[in-house]
């Protein structure tokens, strides 16, 4: 070990819960391992100010949560089962008082995770548009299915191009309004007939 890593505390937890409860560390040098095996729940590419930044979303049975993969990317699609994660943690910002982010870890550079399975089933939560809003945390990092949604949509030409933009509202409260920009992220949304 360099001196360098003497510094580096380290600690190990059975599950994304775990992780969570332990919160964020007062220092950026404490790094957590999670023993448990994860499942990618979803992954996409943003750009912000020219930075290209990658996400993978990993659940495991108690709970999601966002995977900040920097600049790098691991091999790892939608439904494969990893193992072998390190990284800090983030639990989320802050305006004032009030959380507004799900909470983050962020792999430690040269940690690749082992792929230990494929095609794993996704849990998807069952919400309305209304509850979404209503409880925004509750919902981040999983893959909700939103029933009872009605909306429309309108083709946007601005400085940053042409885009189609959703306007969703709840079927039973139209005053839950959700604004959807497809072109922020790589992938749509998946809409159903109804």
């Amino acid at each position: 070990r360099s001196a360098s890593d003497a510094l580096v505390s380290y600690y190990e937890y059975n599950s994304i819960a775990e992780i969570i409860a332990a919160g964020e560390p007062s220092s950026s040098k404490v790094t957590y391992g999670l023993k448990s095996e994860v499942v990618v729940n979803y992954k996409r590419t943003q750009v912000n100010s020219g930075v290209s930044q990658t996400w993978a979303f990993i659940e495991d049975a108690s709970g999601v949560i966002a995977l900040d993969l920097g600049g790098g990317d691991i091999d790892a699609v939608v439904g494969d089962k990893i193992k072998g994660l390190k990284g800090t943690f983030f639990d989320g910002y802050r305006y004032g008082t009030d959380l507004y982010h799900a909470p983050q870890y962020k792999m430690v550079d040269g940690v690749v995770p082992e792929i230990v399975s494929s095609n794993n089933e996704l849990n998807v939560v069952k919400a309305t548009l209304k509850e979404v809003i209503q409880d925004t945390l509750k919902y981040c990092s999983h893959i909700v299915e939103i029933s009872n949604v009605c909306g429309t949509f309108e083709t946007l030409t601005d400085l940053t191009g042409t885009r189609d933009d959703y306007f969703l509202y709840d079927g039973e409260d139209p005053a839950y309004e959700m604004h959807y920009v497809p072109s922020l992220h790589t992938g749509d949304p998946i809409i159903g007939e109804n």
